[in-house]
């Protein structure tokens, strides 16, 4: 850990949040509904103690992917300052099964073999690569990571809430730390990861943070 940025050098804070969470889409959904889900009725919770968990926070900005679920976390966290979420599409979630038509099911169109199959390999090698019709692993990172430089550049030594997806933090991670696996920790719904970064240099100093809903264990979910 480098310890000089951590406790004295100028730098960006980075406030990286999971969304809350949502309705999972049931068997037989089309592409665009397990894209997009909306938030449930526990991620509307979860989202009351994440907007009492930054009341005391200075943010000079909040960024988020236009996902609703994510946009709806980057409005909680903001609310306190009055600060609008301003949208990149780049941090969006892994974009899976984009090639294939957005109102059948993809079981319908790939095959049920071939779907289980895909996510039996991702579960194996934890590797976005895994799933066709998808964009690649290398495409995911870049794209997050571009979004996130460009971020950093606009706000030079500030703090900002960036609500996004457990993907996509963990692509940032994982590009940043050299690690292979796109999926090596697990976020949870509305934790706070807080990275600092200084020029070409970041400082992990809380991963998965959720004690905001310590008080209520039901509303801890992964």
């Amino acid at each position: 850990m480098d310890e000089a940025l951590l406790k004295y050098g100028p730098r960006t804070t980075l406030y990286l949040i999971r969304h809350a969470q949502q309705d999972y889409p049931r068997a037989g959904s089309s592409a665009a509904d397990i894209v997009d889900p909306p938030l449930s009725g526990v991620g509307e919770r979860q989202l009351e103690h994440l907007a009492k968990r930054f009341v005391e926070v200075p943010l000079d900005a909040v960024y988020a992917s236009p996902l609703s679920r994510a946009l709806r976390t980057g409005q909680a966290a903001g609310s306190h300052l009055g600060l609008k979420p301003a949208l990149d599409r780049d941090l969006r979630e892994f974009d899976i099964f984009y090639q294939l038509p957005g109102d059948v099911p993809p079981e319908v169109s790939l095959g049920e073999e071939v779907l289980e199959a895909a996510r039996t390999q991702m579960v194996r090698d934890l590797r976005w690569d895994a799933y066709p019709a998808s964009e690649t692993s290398a495409q995911f990172r870049g794209r997050v990571n571009a979004a996130i430089d460009r971020i950093v550049a606009a706000h030079e030594n500030q703090s900002i809430a960036v609500a996004c997806h457990g993907g996509a933090i963990n692509a940032l991670l994982a590009s940043r730390l050299g690690i292979t696996e796109d999926m090596f920790f697990r976020a949870a719904h509305t934790s706070v990861t807080t990275v600092y970064i200084s020029g070409d240099r970041m400082v992990i100093h809380g991963l998965n943070d959720y004690t905001h809903l310590r008080d209520e264990p039901e509303l801890r979910t992964a």
